[in-house]
């Protein structure tokens, strides 16, 4: 009598793993296309830090290259075959943002305070 409970367990077992294997199946393979995706990325984006030109700034990434870049690459996916409403409205919301930021450095250039600790 073990001997069959100790079968039944190991086929309920073997029936088990089948049935998680096919059902996550999908899911797994997104996390993989999820995981290459996030190994392709650099460890850590580095923002510029301090005014221009100081000794204690440091160089990095500014939010207007980061802007710049995304707006690049979301219009690679509106040139293809499927350009989407979604896509072109975050287009537009980030090249808004990068007009106000272009707007407020030109302003400060303006008052002579940019790349100056200086409101």
């Amino acid at each position: 009598m073990a001997q069959d409970l100790t079968k039944l367990a190991d086929r309920l077992a073997e029936g088990v793993r089948a049935y998680v294997s096919r059902s996550l199946a999908p899911l797994l393979q997104r996390f993989e296309v999820i995981e290459g995706a996030l190994d392709a990325l650099p460890a850590k984006l580095k923002g510029e830090k301090g005014a221009r030109g100081e000794a204690t700034s440091v160089a990095g990434l500014t939010s207007a290259s980061v802007m710049a870049a995304l707006i690049d690459h979301l219009q690679e996916f509106q040139d293809g075959p499927f350009p989407s409403r979604e896509t072109a409205l975050t287009i537009t919301k980030l090249q808004e943002a990068l007009f106000w930021e272009r707007h407020r450095a030109d302003l400060r250039a303006a008052r002579g305070v940019l790349g100056k600790e200086i409101k």
